[in-house]
C-alpha cells in the first residue's frame, strides 16, 4: 500500500483526539495535541515515498513532531501528567509505527505488449 504510513499517523492523530478529548473535555492544550498529531500525518503523507537509503525521512517527521507532542505536554503546566505522558506514548507509538510500517512504490504499468 503506497499509503501505509501515512494513514498510521492518520489514525495516531485520531487516537490522540479521542484520547485528549475523553478524558476531560478539550482545553487549549488538547487543542495543541491535537494539532501536532495533525500535522505528524500531514507531514508524513506529504515527505514522498523515497528509495529504501532515505526510508528514515517520514520517521524523522514523525519524530519530531512527537517531540513536539511532548514540549506541549511540558509547557501547559511545568509537569507531564498523566493523560500527558498517555500523549506522549501514542505519539512514540506512531513514530515507532510509521518507522515500521512498509510503503510499497506505486507500480508503473510500462508500455502494452503487442
Amino acid at each position: 500500500m503506497v499509503y501505509a504510513k501515512a494513514l498510521v499517523a492518520v489514525l495516531m492523530a485520531a487516537l490522540t483526539t479521542v484520547q485528549t478529548v475523553a478524558t476531560d473535555g478539550i482545553s487549549t492544550q488538547d487543542w495543541c495535541s491535537i494539532a501536532v498529531a495533525v500535522l505528524t500525518a500531514v507531514g508524513v503523507y506529504f515527505i514522498p515515498n523515497v528509495p529504501a537509503s532515505m526510508a528514515w525521512a517520514k520517521t524523522l517527521v514523525a519524530m519530531l513532531l512527537a517531540g513536539a507532542q511532548a514540549a506541549v505536554q511540558v509547557t501547559a503546566t511545568g509537569a507531564i501528567t498523566s493523560q500527558g505522558w498517555l500523549t506522549i506514548l501514542i505519539a512514540a507509538i506512531g513514530v515507532v509505527s510509521v518507522y515500521t510500517v512498509p510503503n510499497k512504490a506505486a507500480v508503473q504499468a510500462g508500455p502494452a505488449a503487442v
